[in-house]
């Protein structure tokens, strides 16, 4: 028996996850591709489990680790899953198919932005695990695309840790990067018409309702 678990461990004990999971994220390290970390996955399942949207946008799913949690969360949720990189596309692909979960997903090669400008649909919750670029605008589009009540959650609000230098000669590389996360939950914040919250969870992740 192993000595001491580790809290994912401990946790796994009373809500067991799919192997999908393991193999998603095994694949993830391997390959240097960002994925949620637990907690804020476990923070995603649950706000997921409590709310059951019908219908969810994810803008970014990457290999589909964040989509896994939503839709293991509840068995009535459909998801339309955006993402700009073919590859990553074809792995959330290959992974859903392997959990038996693709028929309650539309992959789609496109960024939100573009998609959101382009669509008259409605949903329950929008969660946004995307580049940093165009956050701010984003925002204001998902905001004309939630039902009534519905939910934005957006990871890496840290992004990385770089949003903890006010002194942006410090991240020179990543400065628009920086801007537009800031520009994103100041707005989010300040916004009259969402109840907004920001939790230290994994990389950051905000949380907010409309009104």
């Amino acid at each position: 028996m192993k000595e001491r678990l580790s809290p994912t461990e401990f946790l796994d004990c009373f809500s067991s996850r799919l192997p999908i999971f393991q193999e998603i994220q095994t694949y993830g390290r391997a390959n240097q591709v960002p994925i949620l970390s637990d907690a804020a996955g476990r923070a995603l399942a649950m706000l997921v489990g409590l709310f059951r949207p019908e219908r969810i946008l994810e803008i970014g799913c990457g290999i589909s680790y964040s989509t896994h949690w939503m839709l293991t969360a509840s068995e009535s949720s459909q998801i339309i899953a955006l993402d700009t990189n073919l590859v990553r596309l074809g792995l959330s692909e290959r992974f859903l198919t392997r959990s038996r979960l693709l028929p309650r997903v539309e992959l789609v090669h496109q960024a939100g932005l573009e998609y959101l400008t382009q669509s008259k649909a409605l949903y329950d919750l929008i969660f946004i695990d995307s580049t940093k670029k165009g956050y701010a605008e984003l925002l204001d589009e998902c905001y004309k695309h939630l039902s009534p009540e519905g939910l934005i959650i957006a990871d890496n609000i840290f992004f990385g840790g770089l949003m903890f230098y006010p002194d942006l000669s410090l991240v020179p590389r990543n400065k628009a990067g920086v801007r537009q996360m800031q520009n994103f939950c100041a707005r989010a914040s300040s916004h009259p018409r969402l109840d907004c919250y920001f939790l230290e969870l994994g990389d950051g992740l905000m949380v907010a309702r409309k009104k």
